[in-house]
C-alpha cells in the first residue's frame, strides 16, 4: 500500500512502462472460494457508462452523410454512441460468475434521457455503483453519483478509467470527490478491482486484498497498486449479458451510422490487438502509450475465438478489435 501526500501527488504521471503480473500481495481468485453466495449488504450494483465524445458525423467520417429515411440520427449523432463499454461488459461477466444473486444493470447515459435516469434512482437506488470517466465526462459523472448519494447516503461510489485512475489523489480529497467518491479504480485490473471491492463490502475478504484500487481512511488516500494481471488469464467481455440493451438502443444508433456499410447490423469491441510493435519490447506498450494506461492486449487464442464465433453466430455483431485502454473500467 502507498499513501501519497500533496508534495508527491503527481509523481503517477510520469510515463513509465507498463508491468505485466501477478502481485502476491492481492487476491486474483475469482470466483473467491468460500465465500458467501449472497450478499446481505448488496442488492443491487449498478455499472454506468457515460456520453463519450467521439467523431461526429459529416462526410469527413466514417459514418458518412446523412441517411435519408433513418430516424434517430439527432438523438445519436455522436458516433460513440455505437460502442458498448468493453470495459464494463467485461465486470458485468466477472460479476454474473462471482455473484449470480447479486443483481445488476448496465446503463448507458448516451442512449437514456437524464429524466429517466433520474427517475431510476429516485425510485430504486443501486448500493454500488461504477462508473466509466473520461476527462470528458468527469461532469457527469459527479452529477449521476450526487443524484445516487441523495436517494441512498449509503451508497457506494466508485469511479474508474483513465481520467480517475491517474487522478485517483485529487479525486478522493477534491471538494466533490471528497463527499462522493468512496473508491477509484487504479490501472487495468478493473474486474480484479470491482470484484474484490464486492467481496470485502460483504466481509468476506480484506479491503487489504483489493488489487489496483484507492481509497480513503484515517484522513489519509491508500493506493494499493499492482501490475497488470496477464490478460490471456482473464474472461472475455460475454454481449449476451446485455444483449436486450444492444437491441434497444446501440443497434440504432448502428442503423444511423453504418448500416449502408456493414451485412451485419451490431458493433462491439474487444481488447485482442497483438499490442505494440514500435517499442522496445514488442508486444509490450512502451512509455509513449503507458502515460494513458494502455495495455498489453493479448487474449488467450482458447477464449478469443469462442468468444468471436459467438459475437458473430449468435449476437450478429461486426467485432471492432481495439488497441484503446479497455481493461480497467
Amino acid at each position: 500500500m502507498v499513501a501519497r501526500s500533496p508534495d508527491d501527488r503527481l509523481d503517477h504521471l510520469i510515463p513509465t512502462a507498463e508491468t505485466v503480473g501477478i502481485d502476491s500481495r492481492y487476491n486474483w481468485v475469482l470466483p473467491l472460494p468460500n465465500a458467501e453466495p449472497t450478499s446481505r449488504k448488496i442488492t443491487q450494483v449498478w455499472y454506468v457508462a457515460l456520453p463519450i465524445s467521439s467523431a461526429h458525423r459529416g462526410d469527413h467520417s466514417g459514418g458518412g452523410a446523412l441517411l435519408p429515411g433513418v430516424g434517430g440520427q439527432e438523438r445519436y449523432a455522436n458516433e460513440g454512441s455505437v460502442y458498448p463499454h468493453a470495459s464494463l461488459v467485461e465486470l458485468i461477466t466477472y460479476h454474473a460468475a462471482c455473484f449470480p444473486a447479486v443483481s445488476w444493470r448496465y446503463i448507458d447515459l448516451s442512449h437514456e434521457s437524464w429524466n429517466s435516469i433520474r427517475e431510476q434512482i429516485r425510485r430504486d437506488p443501486p448500493d454500488v455503483a461504477a462508473f466509466s470517466v473520461y476527462t470528458a465526462t468527469a461532469v457527469w459523472a459527479y452529477i449521476v453519483a450526487a443524484e445516487i448519494k441523495v436517494a441512498n447516503p449509503k451508497a457506494v461510489i466508485v469511479f474508474g478509467n483513465d481520467h480517475a485512475s491517474y487522478l485517483f489523489h485529487e479525486i478522493l480529497t477534491g471538494r466533490y470527490g471528497s463527499r462522493l467518491v468512496d473508491f477509484v479504480g487504479l490501472g487495468n485490473n478493473g474486474p480484479f478491482s470491482m470484484m474484490g471491492l464486492l467481496y470485502a463490502l460483504q466481509g468476506s475478504m480484506s479491503f487489504s486484498q483489493i488489487p489496483s484500487i484507492a481509497y480513503r481512511t484515517n484522513n489519509e488516500v491508500i493506493a494499493q497498486e499492482a501490475p497488470t494481471y496477464p490478460l490471456n488469464l482473464r474472461l472475455m467481455p460475454e454481449y449476451a449479458l446485455i444483449e436486450d440493451y444492444l437491441s434497444a438502443h446501440y443497434d440504432r444508433a448502428f442503423a444511423v451510422w453504418y448500416s449502408d456499410f456493414y451485412e451485419l447490423k451490431r458493433m462491439v469491441t474487444l481488447p485482442i490487438d497483438s499490442g505494440c510493435h514500435w517499442g522496445k519490447e514488442p508486444g509490450r506498450r512502451c512509455r509513449h502509450c503507458s502515460i494513458q494506461g494502455l495495455t498489453p492486449k493479448f487474449g488467450s487464442i482458447e477464449r478469443i475465438i469462442p468468444t468471436l464465433e459467438g459475437l458473430l453466430n449468435r449476437q450478429q455483431a461486426n467485432v471492432y478489435s481495439t488497441g484503446e485502454s479497455k481493461m480497467g473500467f
